[in-house]
């Protein structure tokens, strides 16, 4: 992380990057004033389409239960901010309904230094108390490890975090199984069956209720996701393992894909 703001304000290179953050469906959030008074509303979302015919800026909303419809305003400022690379801008709401928010292309963003980012992260906790309540809950426990010697994940990755199980980041249907074979260091081979958080071409992300069930450097092939032989080869290794909820026994399982 840089100690200082960086400014793009080349168009192209904007598009570029939203371009980016739609092929990886990176976690974006937006926040606006509501329609009723002062207060302001925040959005989970995703890039749907960007483009300079247009000139516009869509996104996705993950909340059903918050349509933008219900809160938005024609016209009014719209910040938005992706954290996995410190995005931040403002830009004019054009037109929106339920599910899509449509914005003006932005003559400028930013990326943003340390400092700043956890102003954003302050803002963003104020306009989701869930959010904040995770990371007081997490607080005491930064860069420590957990009783069965597990890293737990900081407070900011756990922003991240809670995006993410927003996210449509490949994200993995209620219920949907991946089983695999787990080579381990010993050479014995495990079959798993653990339910999937996510998954992207460059991996998938497991969620594990067993300490140490995998190993990081461990080798992984998937073999179904409900019972379903995927279309192609599946087969990577475990890069990260974390803890990511203090009140239950749940661990983030990192693979990424061999290329």
């Amino acid at each position: 992380m840089s100690d200082q703001t960086r400014i793009i304000m080349d168009e192209l290179k904007i598009l570029d990057f939203f371009h980016e953050l739609k092929k990886e469906q990176s976690p974006v959030l937006l926040w606006t004033k509501v329609s009723e008074g002062p207060e302001r509303k925040l959005f989970y979302c995703h890039v749907q389409h960007s483009n300079l015919v247009d000139h516009e800026i869509g996104f996705l909303n993950h909340d059903k239960s918050s349509p933008f419809s219900d809160f938005c305003l024609d016209k009014a400022d719209i910040f938005v901010y992706s954290d996995s690379d410190s995005m931040l801008l403002k830009t004019t709401i054009k037109r929106f309904n339920s599910d899509l928010i449509i914005v003006d292309f932005p003559k400028k963003i930013n990326i943003v230094a340390e400092a700043m980012k956890l102003n954003i992260h302050k803002t963003i906790e104020a306009l989701d108390t869930g959010i904040k309540k995770q990371r007081k809950q997490t607080q005491t426990k930064v860069g420590q490890k957990d009783e069965f010697g597990i890293e737990i994940e900081l407070p900011e990755d756990q922003i991240k975090y809670q995006n993410l199980r927003a996210s449509p980041r490949g994200k993995a249907d209620d219920g949907q199984v991946a089983k695999t074979h787990v080579k381990k260091s010993t050479k014995l081979i495990e079959t798993c069956n653990n339910q999937v958080f996510d998954i992207s071409r460059g991996g998938i992300s497991l969620l594990s209720h067993k300490p140490h069930e995998f190993e990081v450097e461990d080798e992984v092939v998937v073999l179904t996701i409900n019972d379903e032989e995927p279309p192609f080869s599946l087969e990577g290794d475990v890069v990260s393992i974390k803890r990511i909820d203090l009140n239950e026994v749940i661990f983030l399982v990192g693979i990424k894909f061999h290329e």
